[in-house]
């Protein structure tokens, strides 16, 4: 386990820890970063290309929120608590999407939901201790953000094929110890 960012720098080695405080220092001020763990390196590149499916529309159904302030930060990256997984996508959501917020999942089929790959910061490759970085991902500017989401109108009733809202916590509510997000 990594007790300070020296140890995690001695495993992963300066460059990538500096690159995963980077992300969060580009992100954290405006969005939320949550990790899905998959098994493989090419499922994590189908997700980069194709967007995340999923069978509910609910971030913490299918990954979980990370912060850079978690002193078990690459000791959880190292070593994924789901299944120790190896290959983990990182999401980048804005802190303005949620229920009564803006939408990010779309209807993908009968029982399938969709999280577009322009929401994926890339992937982190555990064991080759690398941040492979997504082409497509785009740090949504507010104005912009209904246009690269599809959103048609405000009407994301489940079933209807039209997009639906995530939920994510708010400044109000306490997420593992986490007082303000």
């Amino acid at each position: 386990m990594f007790d300070n960012e020296t140890s995690a720098k001695e495993y992963f080695g300066d460059e990538f820890v500096n690159r995963i405080y980077s992300v969060f220092r580009e992100q954290s001020e405006s969005n939320f970063i949550f990790v899905h763990g998959t098994i493989t390196g090419e499922d994590a590149e189908q997700i980069i290309k194709k967007g995340l499916q999923c069978d509910f529309p609910e971030m913490y159904y299918t990954s979980e929120m990370i912060f850079p302030e978690d002193k078990l930060l690459f000791a959880k990256l190292k070593n994924w608590p789901h299944w120790n997984r190896k290959y983990l996508v990182m999401i980048s959501l804005s802190k303005l999407t949620g229920k009564n917020g803006y939408p990010v999942w779309t209807k993908n089929g009968e029982d399938q939901f969709l999280l577009r790959p322009e929401f994926i910061l890339g992937y982190i490759d555990v064991n080759n201790k690398a941040f492979i970085n997504n082409p497509k991902y785009i740090k949504i500017n507010l104005e912009d953000y209904y246009k690269i989401a599809g959103v048609q109108d405000e009407s994301y009733e489940i079933g209807t094929g039209k997009l639906l809202g995530i939920s994510i916590p708010t400044a109000e509510i306490e997420i593992y110890g986490h007082e303000e997000i």
